[in-house]
């Protein structure tokens, strides 16, 4: 829950305080959606650890699929439509993507709910999705023993 350190209060307060940054709308779908990506990224890293039996692998299974597919797809640097067809579609089960797009409603737009649900709903799903995997996985481990 790094969000919620106090590693974080100083950019944030900065943003808020000295560059005059506000949110456009209702917070709520940002907080839900910030705890929500939190649960997702630590999901995904569980699942990988107990999929992939050597932790060296595993880090760099979540160093890669984690942290640069995230970083690549998720319409950060490009945005999504201009992503190649073919890997387009990577991008719809890439956690980050439905992050980045209820900051920027958070932020710029302010739509709140009414916009923001399916989204939230999205990064939801998919780290539940996730932790139902590794989950799976852990189980299975914990019966052969």
């Amino acid at each position: 829950m790094n969000s919620c350190s106090g590693k974080s209060w100083p950019p944030w307060s900065s943003a808020f305080g000295y560059f005059g940054l506000g949110l456009a709308g209702d917070p709520t779908p940002f907080l839900i959606a910030t705890v929500l990506y939190m649960f997702c990224v630590a999901a995904f890293g569980t699942m990988a650890g107990a999929a992939i039996p050597e932790q060296a692998s595993a880090m760099q299974a979540v160093a890669l699929f984690g942290f640069l597919l995230v970083f690549l797809l998720a319409g950060l640097v490009f945005p999504v439509e201009n992503i190649p067809v073919g890997i387009r579609w990577i991008s719809n089960i890439v956690w980050g993507r439905y992050y980045i797009e209820i900051v920027r409603d958070a932020l710029l737009q302010g739509g709140g709910w009414p916009a923001m649900w399916p989204r939230v709903a999205s990064i939801g799903s998919i780290g539940g999705l996730f932790y139902m995997l590794a989950w799976g996985k852990l189980r299975r481990m914990q019966l052969e023993t």
